[in-house]
């Protein structure tokens, strides 16, 4: 860099060279030591609150004050800052949570309570629903109870209808009885591990709504209470958040009085039914029309006898009190497979304004304290139904030892199908310390041979009823009222009669004509009494029965003229 010819030129380069850096790097240096010098020229007096007390304990162990260092002086003053603001975040927090309490009303439902389809079908009545940018879609059969679904052409009334309901995740405002409310569906975030169970509206487990209102800031006293409301399940309590006796919390318990009886009205003449899903809930899986009990044909005071049975239990809840004897009542329905166990079932539950809840024991996710919390779930006022018991438990005498000895079915040999409940888990359940009061349990088997003794001994099972292959009778009887047009418009359903005789009556009260053939009532008897004497007594079931009548539903006579050819393949086959 500097020439070598020249040594007093090169020297005089350097010193200039050094000197002109030296120059640059002062005014830097010059100027963080006067920053340093400022930010420690600060007074002590003004060192005040954190910075004071973080002296005092350096003075304590001997270590130099922190005020010394204006680094550490700065993050002290920055921490203290954090902490202030911290504080008054806290402060703001429980300040707006008092304020919610004292001025909104809210109330909860719980998407496994039969309340969240009460308040979620109300909204679907609603105008708000029809005018909501943000709404949710669910398509309803024709046969279950349905709300504000859409006018189909007949040439699509084949499909199912559909209704509108609020969105999940979404907040809709609306005005009831003068007063301003809001409603809120919260979903969960769907599981990693799988999909979740869902209800007949579409809702998932875990799900709620909410309805709120505004309250009055300084009337009554705050205070959170569960509000028991009787709903069909009774599983989920219904949180509500309210004033004490404020106008709000009886705006919304009237909104959910209203949702109720406008939900009771749709049911009143349906039966429905729950079953139970794969994660130990009751599910809302339909409703369907009342079945009379007319409609069941049965041989002789069979049906009579039952009814009365089932509403002496319902009316006498004092007498099982007083006597300690458990309120619990259990039929066991047995017969040849199609003699009419599980219409009867659903005919009895419409005529005692019953609901129906299905076990199935072949649910894979069925065990022994499943079973027991669905037996507990189940309300006091239903009828719980064990269908086909035979092929989840047979006899333990005459079981493999091994077997007999674990109490389970794990084979599918002999028909038997894989269940994970035990039979002392099922014995359990049905009468154990836990068994719900008030319930009718009914059994269904095809084989009552096969049961273990335990099973169907009295406590557990009360009556007994065979339902056998369809008698001269029975076959006459459903003749007629197969054939007879019914009493009242609707076409599917004869006209209800408490009597056993109903049937009978209604032809009595009627001279209606058959089905597209125009057939007196004499000369309808007297059809009827040619078909019956085509087939032996007792030799095939009454579905079977139904099944050739349902070819000739518009023509008694033909039905008479293939009575023998259907009876002869009917009897091989058997």
């Amino acid at each position: 860099m500097f020439s070598k010819s020249n040594p007093a030129l090169g020297a005089a380069s350097m010193r200039s060279f050094n000197t002109s850096n030296r120059m640059t790097e002062q005014p830097a240096s010059q100027s963080l030591s006067e920053s340093i010098e400022s930010l420690s020229s600060i007074p002590r007096e003004s060192h005040t609150g954190l910075l004071s007390i973080a002296d005092t304990v350096a003075r304590i162990f001997g270590l130099p004050p922190p005020t010394a260092n204006p680094f550490t002086q700065s993050g002290l003053t920055l921490g203290a800052i954090g902490i202030a603001a911290a504080i008054v975040r806290l402060i703001g927090g429980h300040a707006v949570t008092f304020l919610k309490r004292r001025l909104i009303v809210a109330c909860e439902a719980d998407a496994r309570d039969d309340v969240f389809a009460w308040i979620l079908a109300w909204c679907a009545d609603q105008k708000f629903a029809s005018q909501s940018t943000r709404f949710a879609v669910a398509s309803v059969a024709r046969s279950s109870t349905s709300t504000s679904t859409s006018a189909v052409d007949d040439e699509f009334s084949h499909l199912p209808s559909y209704q509108f309901l609020p969105a999940p995740n979404s907040t809709h405002f609306f005005w009831y009885k003068g007063r301003f409310m809001w409603i809120t569906r919260s979903r969960p975030k769907p599981s990693p591990m799988g999909s979740s169970s869902t209800t007949s509206t579409g809702a998932v487990a875990g799900e709620k709504i909410t309805v709120s209102t505004l309250g009055n800031l300084f009337r009554g006293s705050v205070r959170s209470n569960n509000l028991k409301l009787s709903s069909a399940s009774g599983t989920v309590s219904t949180v509500v958040k309210a004033v004490d006796k404020s106008s709000a919390r009886m705006a919304l318990e009237d909104l959910v009085e209203d949702s109720r009886k406008l939900f009771a009205e749709r049911d009143l003449k349906r039966t429905v039914i729950y079953s139970a899903d794969q994660y130990g809930n009751w599910r809302r899986t339909r409703s369907r029309p009342i079945r009379p009990l007319s409609t069941i044909v049965l041989d002789g005071e069979t049906k009579k006898n039952v009814l009365n049975d089932a509403l002496e239990f319902m009316k006498n809840e004092k007498w099982y009190g007083d006597r300690g004897i458990p309120y619990r009542r259990g039929y066991m329905f047995y017969g040849y497979p199609g003699t009419g166990k599980t219409s009867f079932v659903t005919a009895l539950a419409g005529e005692l304004k019953l609901n129906i809840y299905v076990i199935s024991l072949a649910n894979k996710g069925l065990t022994d304290e499943t079973l027991t919390e669905l037996m507990v779930d189940t309300p006091p006022r239903c009828i719980l139904l064990l269908e086909d018991i035979d092929a989840a438990f047979v006899s333990r005498s005459g079981a493999n030892p091994a077997a007999a000895a674990s109490n389970t079915n794990n084979s599918t040999a002999s028909g038997t199908i894989v269940t994970n409940v035990t039979f002392s888990g099922l014995l359990n359940a049905i009468d154990g310390v836990a068994a719900q009061e008030g319930r009718i349990l009914i059994m269904t088997t095809n084989h009552i041979e096969k049961l273990d003794p335990a099973l169907i001994r009295p406590g557990r099972v009360d009556v007994k009823v065979l339902l056998d292959k369809a008698t001269r009778a029975q076959i006459k009887q459903l003749f007629i009222q197969f054939y007879t047009k019914p009493i009242s418009s609707d076409a599917t359903t004869l006209e209800s009669s408490a009597d056993a005789g109903g049937v009978g009556a209604a032809l009595k009260e009627s001279e209606s004509a058959a089905v597209g053939c125009h057939v007196g009532t004499e000369s309808l008897e007297r059809i009827a009494r040619r078909f019956c004497e085509r087939f032996p007594e007792r030799g095939v079931s009454m579905a079977a029965v139904q099944g050739h009548l349902m070819r000739f539903k518009a023509d008694p006579e033909e039905a008479v003229a293939h009575a023998h050819s259907f009876v002869d393949s009917v009897v091989d086959k058997a």
